[in-house]
């Protein structure tokens, strides 16, 4: 009966031991994932924070690009204004001859 209970006895703190190396390694697991999910939330922000600069830069293309646009269109527009009545005026003079050449 008492080699019945050492065997008993030894077989429970051998389990228990296993139990609590189990436990030891849970518990690094543990903090591995904590910190893992710690670098991804920080990786997370960087990139957040690159999404809203390169958002920002593009706004601000775009608005470089517009005021470009608006600045080509009106220079076609004065272009326009002061070589068209010159254009008018030598075609209507009929003693003017005229050649015009494109590059």
């Amino acid at each position: 009966m008492r080699s019945e209970n050492a065997d008993i006895k030894f077989t429970a703190d051998s389990k228990l031991a296993e139990a609590n190396a189990l436990v030891m390694s849970i518990e690094e697991k543990s903090l591995e994932v904590e910190a893992k999910l710690r670098a991804a939330d920080a990786k997370l922000a960087e990139v957040s924070r690159k999404s809203s600069e390169i958002q920002r830069k593009l706004l601000d293309v775009e608005s470089r690009e517009s005021a470009l646009r608006r600045e080509r269109l009106s220079f076609i527009a004065e272009y326009a204004q002061f070589t068209l009545p010159l254009l008018i005026t030598v075609e209507s003079d009929p003693f003017f001859v005229c050649t015009l050449q494109y590059y």
